[in-house]
């Protein structure tokens, strides 16, 4: 299935179907990240039943501290 991931097209593999499948698939510690499907921010609780369909257009944005 391809989707846009952070403003490139990406395949994704089977068997991601949910946010949080993309995020583990990912390797990306969810603890630190903010997640948008479709222009609308997904709340941390939605991820697991939020299912990613074709042409959807995702992106994950990290957080940074420093100082």
């Amino acid at each position: 299935m391809e989707i846009r991931l952070n403003g490139e097209s990406y395949k994704l593999p089977p068997g991601v179907q949910t946010a949080e499948d993309l995020l583990h698939h990912l390797g990306i510690d969810q603890r630190i990240v903010v997640m948008e499907q479709n222009r609308t921010v997904l709340e941390r609780e939605q991820w697991k039943e939020t299912r990613i369909n074709v042409g959807d257009e995702l992106e994950i944005v990290h957080f940074v501290g420093g100082g």
